[in-house]
């Protein structure tokens, strides 16, 4: 069932769980607001009222710890919203996803025990291809937000920070002609030998019971 399905299954079936859902959706926006929106200000105040309203030329340095601040509390509260998330699915229904290899529907916060439980070659292939495709994304966004900050304090050249924008479509562009044709070529056809693998030892299993 899809997370539409759910929400319209519990407003008419289980209001009671509906209600106590859309509770704790609400408490977890406003705490993340409680973050982001006094950071957004700090963050706007700090860069430009030196500058316009005291006219005080704001140092390199200066404006590259705002901005580093301001990256920060932007991730900070990461970790809280995965532990929100995590409350927010148990206690109002997650979603069902089917297994890769077998005909099991499991919840998708248990996905992982399942592979490690049931297709321990999967899970390990798996715990070692999804930090590789993720990893080969954010650390070249990281290493040139980086770079921005070195620009912004000074440290490397200002022709450097031009380059930004080229840098960004360039990381994007090759990671998508990587990835995505790995994912048509290479973990398609591997996701259905492995589930025909499956499906031939669940069948012979189930007709020698027989």
């Amino acid at each position: 069932m899809s997370s539409y399905g759910i929400e319209d299954h519990q407003r008419h079936v289980h209001p009671d769980i509906f209600e106590r859902r859309q509770r704790e959706f609400s408490h977890a926006l406003g705490r993340a607001a409680l973050v982001f929106v006094p950071a957004g200000a700090a963050f706007f105040l700090a860069l430009f009222v030196p500058d316009v309203i005291f006219g005080i030329r704001e140092p390199s340095w200066y404006v590259g710890v705002i901005f580093l601040g301001f990256m920060v509390s932007m991730f900070a509260p990461l970790p809280y919203a995965a532990r929100k998330r995590r409350a927010y699915l148990e206690a109002g229904g997650d979603i069902l996803l089917q297994c890769p290899v077998c005909d099991a529907k499991i919840v998708s916060l248990r996905i992982r025990s399942h592979l490690a439980s049931d297709h321990p070659g999967e899970s390990r292939r798996l715990k070692v291809l999804v930090p590789l495709v993720y990893g080969s994304l954010i650390v070249p966004l990281v290493g040139v937000l980086a770079l921005l900050w070195g620009v912004i304090v000074g440290i490397f050249p200002l022709e450097w920070g031009e380059m930004f924008p080229t840098m960004m479509i360039v990381i994007f562009a090759a990671w998508g002609a990587v990835f995505i044709p790995w994912g048509v070529f290479v973990e398609r056809p591997h996701r259905a030998k492995v589930r025909a693998e499956w499906q031939s030892v669940h069948v012979g299993t189930q007709r020698s019971q027989r």
